[in-house]
């Protein structure tokens, strides 16, 4: 696979996740093997942005937590020189650089298994500050949640077309939101956020049904959001998106 030729071909209409060899590289190879190839993928695929650094597939147990942490470490360090090129290529004076990012999550109160799953990974990049959530439909268990995780009572919402509503109309609303719902819920809290114009990331599935999927294509495209939904929470590392002079960070 020609990861610069596909990035030359549809890296202006799409964004491009994965490519980090978990077959070989990763369990295999030495540090100095995985520095190359993240210096590799992300030099093909991370040009402008618009790119999700990841493995091809799920990091498998044989591949050493020093390998890990250092790939993170490794793509931390890519990722600066790859906006110093982009603001080089700019050459207006105005410097673009990474974004802290507020979001928002639906789901994943006390108790709730995907969503610490989704707070922890979100976590790894330190980009990320949760700012708000609708965490329970019970509402002692929601304002316990929220207050447990440090969200301000007044942005711990009773549902999350409020919250949608809300978050919209801030000056300093939330970036994007998570939704860890149980899966029926899915598409209409994804809808909710979509029509405010608030990037979703979805724990999969996205929706139960292709017709719901091609609802929420539409309304992404009207929007100008995006949808986004997580195969493995353990891929949240940071997906640097160029827009002029801008540049803001969709994880996923």
């Amino acid at each position: 696979m020609d990861l610069a030729a596909i990035k030359n071909t549809f890296g202006g209409q799409a964004s491009l996740f994965g490519g980090i060899d978990t077959q070989q590289v990763l369990p295999f190879g030495s540090l100095d093997d995985v520095e190359e190839e993240v210096q590799r993928v992300m030099s093909a695929a991370g040009q402008g942005g618009g790119y999700i650094i990841s493995g091809a597939h799920n990091i498998q147990p044989d591949t050493s937590v020093e390998k890990i942490v250092k790939l993170f470490e490794w793509s931390k360090s890519m990722e600066s020189t790859l906006f110093k090129n982009l603001n080089k290529q700019h050459g207006n004076g105005e410097e673009v650089t990474a974004m802290h990012l507020n979001y928002g999550m639906v789901g994943g109160g006390r108790g709730a298994l995907i969503g610490k799953a989704h707070r922890t990974s979100i976590a790894l990049n330190g980009d990320c500050r949760l700012a708000a959530g609708a965490f329970s439909s019970s509402t002692e268990k929601n304002l316990a949640s929220g207050r447990d995780l440090g969200v301000d009572d007044d942005r711990i919402y009773a549902s999350f077309a409020e919250m949608a509503q809300k978050e919209a109309a801030r000056e300093d609303g939330i970036d994007f939101v998570v939704i860890v719902t149980p899966n029926h819920l899915h598409f209409s809290a994804a809808k909710a956020f979509l029509k405010q114009g608030i990037h979703v990331v979805c724990d999969k599935p996205l929706t139960i049904s292709s017709a719901e999927g091609i609802e929420l294509k539409r309304l992404a495209k009207a929007w100008r959001a995006f949808p986004f939904t997580i195969l493995n929470v353990g891929d949240y590392i940071a997906d640097r998106r160029s827009n002029g002079n801008k540049s803001r960070t969709i994880l996923s």
